[in-house]
């Protein structure tokens, strides 16, 4: 039975591109240990299925509150950006990590570690769609 204290959060912001209205879904980069074990989090885990590793990283992409607070009061105050934060139902059912999304076309990637005011103490990547 998973722990209802435990809660992940998925987070947005609609950005207005050179290509038009988009949307900035955020993700946490570099988690290598999930924040409870993967049973508790992924629907059906199978620790030796072939697509446990997409799995793990879903829910490793996915941010603690102390995270999304910390992600949102920086976006707010260095990119003017106001964040939709959304509690993540779990278990987790899908298995498509946003990292693993192929950028061009009508998707494209940005690394905030690249800008200069970015201070947190971990990294986050923004997917940007530009067909929402």
């Amino acid at each position: 039975m998973m722990d209802q204290r435990i809660q992940l959060i998925t987070a947005h912001a609609k950005i207005k591109t050179n290509k038009g209205p988009a949307l900035l879904t955020f993700f946490r980069r570099g988690r290598t240990d999930p924040v409870s074990p993967y049973a508790e989090l992924i629907a059906d885990y199978d620790a030796q299925g072939d697509w446990c590793w997409a799995q793990e990283e879903c829910v490793n992409e996915l941010f603690t509150r102390d995270e999304v607070d910390a992600l949102a009061a920086y976006l707010a105050a260095h990119e003017k950006l106001t964040v939709r934060i959304e509690p993540v139902t779990l278990p987790i059912t899908h298995n498509m990590p946003l990292h693993a999304i192929p950028v061009g076309g009508d998707f494209d990637l940005w690394d905030l570690k690249d800008n200069p005011s970015y201070l947190l103490p971990f990294e986050v990547s923004g997917l940007i769609d530009y067909a929402p």
